[in-house]
């Protein structure tokens, strides 16, 4: 797969080359695409393999750009050395005088600072060797329930920010409400980048996330971007020291102190399944080829899910339709669980994101939601209020935000959250059209 980026000139020229290193079968690498629009994160399929590729931008400016040209020799030499260190294998651009695109893994491979050639370029050929701003690979994404010929991976799509991933996989074998098995009816998965926010003190300056940091992750602080430090530190007075931070693994380390009160802000580049949708979750049963999943949408705050299955024929062979879904914790600002095991609320330390906030589950023997509903209320989350619904179930409340926006709750750790768990309150509900059905 082939990255372009405009030039000066409005001419697209390829920068980046991005290859699987060993694959096997048919991957179908590059099938769909889906990027942010602030160019963070780009999701690549490869449904041949039930898999959905996220990467990260690295961005270089121009200054720090890296480029050699390296000349093939009489004999035939394929290694050569670069006075820098590649990133990645796939963080180069290589390209010769003429015009030829080299793949990674296929024309060449890297090893340090060395840069091997399958094939010896010809005597005298350039090959010019370049590292710019490039996309590096972050986390590799499957379904819970994907099984071998689902093309897990078929459709995809994310909102704005590149937050919110919904995934279709639409030749899936579905179990109907009878446990039947429905060949190709199709589904579809939820995704989210878990952001971890923490509140300064004024005092403390290193922050830990839950969650693995990758190769490529974001750090904001009251929405301003901030900069990996690679030098020495000259202390928190500093001026080289504004915006700047080190990472150890999964603490991230300031080189100055944010002042209290400010929002730390970081993007993990982890992506957690949030929910696994079909036909069932429309309060229809699946039926042969619908292919429910074939085509996907997502709205640019991850608010409204659409979901195209164009062989549903309830009303005639090949109908179609589109399955619209809301999250109503974004869309109206509250969200109640659905809990049917009451031994649930007993698990220990597994936690919940509520507007990008971890709050934990603390332990509890009686094994209802009163701890969990007391541990958001201590929490003194913005406009966030939990309220118990019974002894199994609660509901979470928020007021702040924009259309669209306005409560977000999400799964952290553990697995009381995740997929098919038995508390959702992250489900997107399937939304009754005027037809009484999808559209």
């Amino acid at each position: 797969m082939l990255i372009y980026k405009r030039s000066s000139n409005g001419i697209y020229d390829p920068k980046q080359s991005l290859r699987i290193a060993s694959p096997s079968g048919a991957p179908k690498l590059g099938h769909s695409l889906a990027m942010s629009k602030d160019d963070r994160y780009l999701f690549v399929s490869a449904p041949g393999i039930n898999t959905v590729y996220c990467y990260a931008q690295v961005a270089i400016a121009a200054v720090d750009e890296e480029s050699q040209t390296v000349t093939g020799t009489a004999g035939a030499e394929t290694a050569f050395t670069l006075t820098w260190t590649p990133s990645s294998i796939s963080s180069l651009n290589v390209v010769d005088e003429n015009s030829k695109d080299y793949i990674p893994y296929k024309d060449y491979t890297v090893s340090g600072a060395v840069i091997t050639f399958t094939t010896a370029p010809a005597n005298g050929l350039k090959v010019v060797v370049r590292q710019g701003t490039h996309y590096v690979l972050v986390d590799t994404i499957t379904g819970s329930s994907s099984a071998s010929g689902d093309q897990f991976g078929f459709s995809i799509d994310c909102d704005t920010a590149g937050n919110t991933l919904v995934v279709g996989a639409p030749y899936a074998e579905v179990t109907n409400s009878i446990s039947a098995s429905i060949t190709d009816a199709g589904e579809a998965y939820l995704f989210h980048n878990i952001a971890e926010k923490f509140t300064a003190n004024g005092t403390a300056y290193t922050f830990t996330t839950s969650n693995t940091l990758p190769a490529q992750f974001y750090v904001e602080v009251d929405g301003v971007l901030q900069t990996l430090a690679d030098g020495r530190f000259g202390g928190f007075d500093s001026d080289s020291s504004t915006n700047r931070y080190t990472v150890s693994s999964n603490t991230v380390s300031f080189r100055y102190i944010p002042a209290s009160g400010s929002i730390i802000k970081i993007y993990t580049g982890v992506f957690a399944e949030i929910q696994l949708l079909n036909q069932l979750s429309t309060g229809n049963e699946p039926t042969d080829n619908e292919n429910f999943g074939y085509s996907i949408g997502i709205d640019a705050y991850g608010a409204i899910v659409a979901v195209g299955g164009p062989g549903e024929d309830e009303l005639n062979p090949n109908t179609g339709s589109t399955s619209i879904f809301v999250d109503e914790g974004l869309r109206f600002g509250s969200v109640t669980t659905k809990n049917t095991n009451t031994a649930t609320f007993s698990a220990q330390l597994d936690s919940l994101f509520i507007d990008d906030y971890e709050v934990k589950i603390a332990l509890n023997d009686s094994a209802n939601s009163s701890n969990l509903v007391s541990e958001i209320n201590s929490a003194s989350l913005t406009s966030i209020t939990a309220t118990a619904v019974g002894s199994t179930n609660m509901t979470i409340t928020g007021s702040a935000g924009i259309v669209n926006k306005k409560l977000k709750v999400r799964p952290g750790t553990g697995t009381t959250f995740r997929a098919l768990a038995e508390v959702e309150p992250v489900s997107y509900t399937h939304l009754t059209l005027p037809t009484n059905r999808e559209v």
